[in-house]
């Protein structure tokens, strides 16, 4: 399987660029399916098929797996690849942006370090539903050393409701160090987020072309990091107006609530314990301005009224409370 270089320098950055700039690259496909691929870079710059498993020969599965760690710099145009029978994808270092087209629904995502810079992994989907789900596994687990240390991570896809994320790596390093995965996600269309592995992290969700998203714009209702252990901030994501849940786990659990003012938050946090940040809901709304001979009246809106803390014993929750002016 070759993929050679191409002049097009259109960068595959944002997911709503994606249809446009694929069409423009020299695109791999999966010519031997039923084989685990392994695609790395060459000095010249091409992408090449390394692997010397025949078609059907490895029970491992269908994996295609994107290791660009040389030059991949070299490449003027960035890959595509056709994910057409592939089981599972896999993304290492890379120094240009990846994108897999024509992915089977269920297909798994394993990001095994940084892509570096600005560089995003696009993941676009044959065939979208009502209901469709991204597991991402970001890190691979082992002791200080064996394991992988802070990842870096973007990923751009589109109309995927439900993402789930497995942050794990060494968890701390050789001398002690907490490592945080950083996990960016350009998806407007989720509406439940759920993480759950060892290793800290730091998650948020973008629109499609990687916007910051309002209460008015957001599609999430729902974060579950009851399966986590390691901590998890999530303070930058802004969830839909109304009825947010909160559930964290065994690692300490950092979220904003709602700016709304008929928001509700549901919050439950697991042995770690949380630090929740209340929007400032409860404003003062303005009903007349008033005149110099007539002052002016309102009453202050309702705010977050809904929050559950059942952390075990010994560990505290904060609740962090903005002022609405």
């Amino acid at each position: 399987m070759t993929a050679n270089d191409a002049n097009d320098n259109t960068d595959v950055t944002l997911a709503g660029h994606l249809v446009a700039a694929i069409l423009s690259q020299t695109s791999a496909s999966a010519s031997n399916v039923g084989a685990t691929v392994t695609v790395t870079d060459t000095a010249s710059g091409s992408f090449s098929d390394t692997s010397s498993v025949t078609n059907g020969g490895h029970p491992g599965g269908n994996v295609l797996t994107v290791n660009g760690t040389n030059a991949v710099a070299a490449v003027a145009a960035d890959p595509s690849y056709d994910a057409t029978g592939f089981t599972a994808l896999t993304v290492g270092a890379t120094a240009g942006n990846v994108s897999f087209t024509n992915v089977g629904a269920g297909v798994g995502l394993s990001i095994t370090a940084s892509q570096g810079g600005s560089n995003v992994i696009n993941y676009l989907l044959k065939t979208q539903t009502a209901n469709d789900t991204l597991s991402m596994t970001v890190g691979v687990d082992g002791a200080p050393g064996t394991g992988t240390a802070a990842i870096h991570t973007t990923v751009a896809t589109t109309g995927i409701e439900n993402l789930v994320v497995a942050s794990q790596g060494e968890v701390t390093d050789a001398v002690g160090n907490v490592q945080t995965n950083r996990v960016l996600v350009y998806d407007a269309a989720a509406k439940t987020v759920t993480i759950t592995g060892d290793q800290a992290v730091n998650l948020d969700t973008f629109d499609n072309t990687g916007n910051f998203m309002s209460e008015g714009t957001s599609a999430v209702t729902k974060i579950d990091a009851s399966g986590s252990s390691g901590a998890v901030d999530l303070a930058d994501m802004v969830m839909k107006a109304g009825t947010q849940t909160i559930l964290g786990g065994s690692g300490m659990l950092t979220a904003t609530g709602g700016s709304t003012g008929t928001d509700v938050v549901n919050l439950t946090t697991g042995s770690g314990g949380g630090n929740l940040t209340l929007g400032g809901a409860g404003a003062w709304a303005e009903i007349s301005s008033g005149t110099f001979f007539s002052p002016g009246y309102g009453a202050y809106a309702a705010g977050n009224t809904a929050i559950n803390l059942s952390a075990s014993t010994k560990v505290a929750d904060t609740v962090n409370v903005q002022d609405g002016m």
